[in-house]
C-alpha cells in the first residue's frame, strides 16, 4: 500500500486514521504470497530516495507497505539490491540473513515496508505466536524498535533508524 506525499500528509494529522491505516496494511490474511516484478518495482520505488525524505516530485510519501510477503529466499534475493549500504544503521545482507537465521524452522513470510526508515514485519503463517528476537539479534542487526503489532503475537514490527 502506498500513499503519495499528499495522502500520508492528511493521514498523520490523525493517529487514530494512520494506525487504522497500517492495521490493514499489514493485515495478514490481505497479503498475497508470491511477489511479482510489480511488487518488486513498487519496493525499489519506496526507497528510491537516497536521502530520508520525501520524494515530493514523484509524490511519493515516507510510508510504504508491500502487499506481497516474501519467503527467505526471495526476501534475501531483493532486499540487498533495494535498501542501499549505508542507509541509517541498516545493512540489509547482515539484517536479511539474521532475521532467516533467527526465524529459520519457524513457518514465516516477511513484508517489506517502509515508515520513515526501514520497516519489517514477520508473519506467522501458522497463526502461532512468534516470539520477539533475542537480545543477541537486536544487538548485532541494530534493530531500534520491536515489537507485536497484535493480540495473538502472529506479527512482529521490527524498525531500523
Amino acid at each position: 500500500m502506498y500513499l503519495t506525499y499528499e495522502e500520508e500528509r492528511k493521514l498523520r494529522k490523525s493517529t487514530r486514521r494512520f494506525q487504522e491505516y497500517r492495521d490493514e496494511a499489514t493485515r495478514t490474511s490481505r497479503l498475497r504470497l508470491f511477489p511479482t516484478w510489480r511488487d518488486r518495482r513498487e519496493l525499489f520505488e519506496a526507497y528510491a530516495d537516497s536521502e530520508n525524505v520525501a520524494d515530493i516530485r514523484l509524490g511519493h510519501g515516507i510510508s510504504f507497505y508491500s502487499d506481497v510477503l516474501y519467503d527467505a529466499a526471495a526476501l534475501m534475493a531483493i532486499v540487498p539490491q533495494v535498501i542501499p549500504e549505508g542507509y541509517n544503521e541498516f545493512d540489509p545482507h547482515l539484517a536479511v540473513k539474521g532475521l532467516v537465521a533467527e526465524y529459520d524452522g519457524v513457518d514465516v513470510r516477511y513484508q517489506p515496508a517502509r515508515e520513515g526508515s526501514v520497516c519489517m514485519y514477520v508473519h506467522s503463517m501458522t497463526d502461532t505466536p512468534l516470539r520477539l528476537p533475542g537480545p543477541v539479534t537486536i544487538d548485532v542487526l541494530k534493530i531500534d524498535e520491536w515489537s507485536f503489532i497484535n493480540d495473538t503475537q502472529t506479527v512482529v514490527r521490527l524498525w531500523w533508524d
